[in-house]
């Protein structure tokens, strides 16, 4: 928050039509490779929407990755179909609400990923909620609603399905990770990683002889999985508290860039809009987000989205059309 307040905002220019289109066929050719090689490898045929069946779908997509699908796969449902859904409320747009949402169902169906069929409404929420003042109590006040009634319906019914998705799985879990990151990196026989499995790889050599997540899981389970911890435990993990700092700045210097390109469009379709590759902080390390999770390509395609800045810049808060006066308020983080 404090970075974000000490920058200053950065002029990117507008895509001129020619970026536009190269933008349109890319998000075209990504629609059509995800889907395309979902059908192709058997996705229509292990179509599932049963919450308690999505593991094995999930084991049977994942033995039939193709190239550069891992990537492809969260920008095609944390942003492109997202942007549809998203652009489709603005305009009041049935049409794109509508295949917005069968596009995010079938790749929930085909992948076993229950954040796909959970985040449009979440973003739907966000979306007509950032419109209001005090956002923060709508907020707070719809999770204190969606866990009584979750317990409520587990006192009457003993359905733990609702209560283990809505209390368990959103709020205990990430924190029972992040305080078993804590406490194994905080030994003194512990090393830090120091990004060795990552960008500083040539350069430092990897300390153990598993994936993070792996050594944790056998130090605190004894069984193989991937417990993941969102992007402080990674932080921490890297470098310690330092590398919470240094982690959060990198973040804030992002967000600051968002907050320029998207000062012209709507703060609510903004906002809603990354609402779903966000998330992914809580759950993922910092570069994972922003390349894999996709907020580096949400980025993107807003930046795409000012082509249409001067039917929209007036609900901004005015003024967005002088050069000489401030540009009207950006979305906030």
């Amino acid at each position: 928050m404090a970075i974000t307040e000490l920058i200053p905002r950065v002029s990117l220019p507008r895509p001129n039509l020619f970026i536009v289109y190269l933008g349109l066929t890319v998000v075209f050719g990504i629609c059509v490779y995800v889907y395309g090689w979902l059908v192709l490898t058997g996705g229509l045929g292990r179509l599932n929407f049963d919450l308690l069946s999505v593991y094995e779908v999930r084991a049977e997509y994942i033995q039939r990755l193709a190239p550069f699908l891992s990537y492809f796969v969260p920008w095609q449902a944390n942003v492109i179909n997202i942007l549809i859904l998203c652009y489709g409320l603005y305009k009041r747009n049935l049409w794109m609400l509508g295949i917005s949402g069968v596009a995010q169902i079938l790749l929930f169906g085909m992948t076993g990923h229950k954040s796909f069929l959970l985040s449009p409404m979440l973003v739907i929420g966000v979306y007509f909620i950032w419109q209001r003042k005090n956002i923060l109590f709508y907020f707070f006040a719809g999770a204190f609603v969606l866990v009584v009634a979750s317990y409520v319906l587990f006192s009457f019914t003993n359905n733990h399905l609702l209560p283990s998705l809505l209390i368990r799985r959103l709020f205990f879990v990430p924190a029972a990770n992040h305080l078993i990151y804590y406490d194994f990196f905080s030994r003194p026989e512990n090393s830090f990683v120091m990004l060795s499995n990552s960008v500083l790889a040539p350069f430092i050599q990897y300390p153990y002889d598993a994936p993070v997540p792996i050594i944790l899981a056998r130090t605190y389970w004894g069984i193989d999985f991937w417990p993941n911890v969102g992007y402080l435990g990674d932080a921490f993990a890297q470098f310690g508290f330092v590398g919470m700092f240094l982690f959060s700045m990198i973040l804030g210097v992002f967000l600051r860039i968002v907050d320029s390109v998207g000062a012209r469009l709507p703060t609510n379709l903004v906002a809603a809009m990354l609402t779903p590759p966000a998330m992914a902080l809580t759950n993922s390390a910092l570069f994972t987000s922003l390349l894999t999770h996709g907020l580096i390509f949400a980025f993107l395609m807003l930046w795409l989205l000012r082509v249409v800045a001067k039917q929209v810049s007036g609900q901004g808060g005015g003024g967005g059309k002088k050069k000489g006066g401030g540009p009207p308020p950006g979305p906030p983080r």
